[in-house]
Parts: C-alpha cells; structure tokens; sequence
C-alpha cells in the first residue's frame, strides 16, 4: 500500500493511498488507538456514501462507532457546530485515548481536528 510520510510542527503522520482502504479503517484506528469508543464526524453529502462502510469497518474491528453528521459547507465552520461536536463526543463517551475520524476534507477536516484537540 502506497504511504506518504506528512511532516507537521506537531509531528508527522503517514497517509495511505489504497483502492478499498476504507474498509482498512478500523484496523488501522486499532492499531493506532488504544480506546475502544470512535467517532466518524462526516458531512451530509460524503455520510450518503461512505459513512455505513466507515462504521462497518470500525465495529468488526471492536470499536463502539458513533457518527457525527454536519451540513457540507463553510457555513458548518461555526462555534454552534464546534460545541454541537463536543455533545456528539460526550453522548459517543470519547476520551483522550479514543479516534475521532474526519470523513471528507475541508470543514469536516477542520471542526473534527478542531474539536479533538
């Protein structure tokens, strides 16, 4: 499987480039993550068509998967989603040692990796 090494002030990650990966996602969250609870934050538009297989993935890998869906767009970039976000995380009982999974790119990137910090 293709990898590409992301290097970050805040240290570096690596990204894997595979047709059907998607179905990898819980293994990889295993193996990287030591809790067991996760959460998929996603957009309406891209939970359409990859969020079940997402979920899927991760629940034959042991976790308890819990799913956080925002309208698509720039206009989900606001505190109100941000600290709808923290509900979602609190109602899924994520801890410090659990994945929080961005689905999509661009704002969902951004509130998920936001609102994991």
């Amino acid at each position: 499987m293709p990898e590409i090494l992301a290097s970050t002030a805040s240290g570096d990650y690596q990204v894997l480039i595979k047709q059907g990966s998607l179905d990898l996602l819980g293994k990889i969250a295993a193996q990287a993550c030591r809790g067991r609870q996760a959460v998929v934050v996603t957009d309406d538009q891209v939970s359409r068509l990859y969020l079940e297989q997402a979920l899927q993935s991760l629940r034959a890998s042991g976790f308890t998967a819990a799913s956080a869906v925002v309208p698509a767009g720039e206009t989900s970039k606001t505190p109100n989603w941000l600290l709808w976000l923290y509900e979602q995380f609190h109602r899924a009982d994520i801890s410090r040692t659990d994945p929080v999974i961005a689905l999509g790119g661009g704002v969902v990137g951004d509130l998920a990796g936001f609102a994991a910090a």
